[in-house]
C-alpha cells in the first residue's frame, strides 16, 4: 500500500506539476543519464514554480557523479533532491504523488520505474531505446527519438570497444514535457 500525502511529507508543493525521476548514483550514473532529465525539464519549464521536478536519488558514494548532478541543478528553487531509501510504501507513495515520470536513460535493462508509473497510470517519458520497449510504445508512452552514440561511462561497467548506447533528444522530452503539462 502507498503511503499518502508524500507530497506533503518531502515537502513538495500541493498545487504544483511534479515530474518525477528516480535513479540510483550505483546504478551507473552515465547510463541512467539524469542530466538529460534536467536539462528537458529546464528548457520546458525555465524557474515556473508550478512546475517541480523531483530527483529521487540514492547516493553511494560516486562523489564526482554527484558533483555533475550539483551543478546541473545549482539555483533552480523548482528541483529537488530527494535522497536516500525510502520504504516500500513511501516509494509508492511517491510514485502516486507524481504528475509525469521521466526517463532519459542511455539505456535499460528493463525498466522498472517507468513500468511502476505506467502500472499507476502515469504518463512515463522515456528515450525509445532498450529493454523498456518490450512493454513501452508510441501508443502507451511518450517516447523520446534518440541517436545511438559510442558509449562514454566514466565508471566504466559499460565501456567496451566499438559498444553504443542512445542519446536521447531533450529537446523532444521538452516538448513532450510542456505537451502533457497541458
Amino acid at each position: 500500500t502507498a503511503t499518502p500525502d508524500m507530497r506533503g511529507k518531502l515537502g513538495l508543493p500541493s498545487d504544483a506539476l511534479v515530474v518525477l525521476n528516480v535513479f540510483h548514483l550505483g546504478s551507473a550514473f552515465s547510463r541512467k543519464n539524469p542530466l538529460a532529465a534536467v536539462a528537458a525539464f529546464r528548457t520546458a519549464f525555465g524557474e515556473r514554480s508550478d512546475r517541480v521536478l523531483a530527483i529521487k536519488l540514492i547516493d553511494n558514494g560516486a562523489h564526482w557523479a554527484r558533483r555533475q548532478l550539483d551543478a546541473a541543478i545549482a539555483s533552480a528553487g523548482n528541483i529537488r533532491l530527494i535522497e536516500g531509501m525510502l520504504p516500500e510504501a513511501d516509494m509508492a507513495g511517491l510514485m502516486a504523488a507524481a504528475d509525469i515520470v521521466i526517463s532519459l536513460h542511455r539505456s535499460e535493462g528493463f525498466g522498472l520505474v517507468p513500468a511502476q508509473a505506467m502500472a499507476l497510470g502515469k504518463p512515463v517519458i522515456a528515450t525509445a531505446w532498450s529493454g523498456n520497449i518490450d512493454f513501452m510504445n508510441e501508443r502507451n508512452s511518450a517516447l523520446v527519438s534518440y541517436s545511438l552514440v559510442p558509449v562514454h561511462d566514466p565508471e566504466g561497467a559499460f565501456q567496451t570497444d566499438n559498444q553504443k548506447w542512445a542519446e536521447a533528444n531533450v529537446e523532444e522530452a521538452a516538448q513532450w514535457l510542456r505537451r502533457l503539462a497541458g
